[in-house]
């Protein structure tokens, strides 16, 4: 299986040597991607950071913390198969599937998170009196409850919902 991904990773992208290498061990080491940052990876592969940056972009990511959080989200699918509930079964082990399932949920969020960016955002937020908000779907849920939580530290904040040109003001 990981040898036929491989070979279509090598098709589709053109992978040099290097990046045959690359391929190879995230492959053979799947979950250990999320916890690695580039410098390990490039260790564990004896490459460099620049070639496993270079390595993502060219299959697709922006960079190497967007093809982290797609890793991230491709095993939380996978694993989803430990947590099935099964009729019968009791309701310690039904609650103590479910809250290992948050716990990884919560563990996973906070690897992907980068705190760089953050700390951007927070700074830009402190520097300002008023806050734009475009959203749809379930985003536009969200950002009703963004909405309240930074109306609460006195700014105000405007939702621009799906296609709506409307403004909606939201002080609380």
């Amino acid at each position: 299986m990981s040898q036929q991904i491989l070979d279509k990773l090598i098709e589709n992208y053109h992978l040099s040597e290097n990046d045959q290498l690359i391929a190879t061990y995230m492959i053979e080491h799947l979950e250990d991607i999320p916890h690695l940052s580039s410098r390990e990876f490039a260790k564990r592969t004896y490459t460099t950071a620049t070639s496993i940056i270079r390595f993502v972009k060219k299959i697709g990511y922006k960079n190497y913390n967007d093809f982290k959080y797609h890793i991230v989200l491709m095993l939380k699918n996978m694993d989803l198969e430990d947590y099935d509930i099964f009729s019968g079964e009791d309701i310690l082990s039904i609650s103590h599937k479910i809250s290992q399932l948050e716990s990884e949920v919560i563990q996973q969020t906070k690897d992907s998170l980068n705190t760089d960016i953050l700390n951007e955002i927070a700074k830009q937020i402190n520097q300002k009196k008023f806050i734009d908000i475009y959203a749809n779907d379930t985003n536009a849920s969200i950002s009703y409850y963004a909405a309240h939580v930074l109306s609460r530290l006195g700014l105000f904040v405007h939702i621009y919902q799906d296609t709506d040109s409307s403004c909606f003001k939201y002080k609380s």
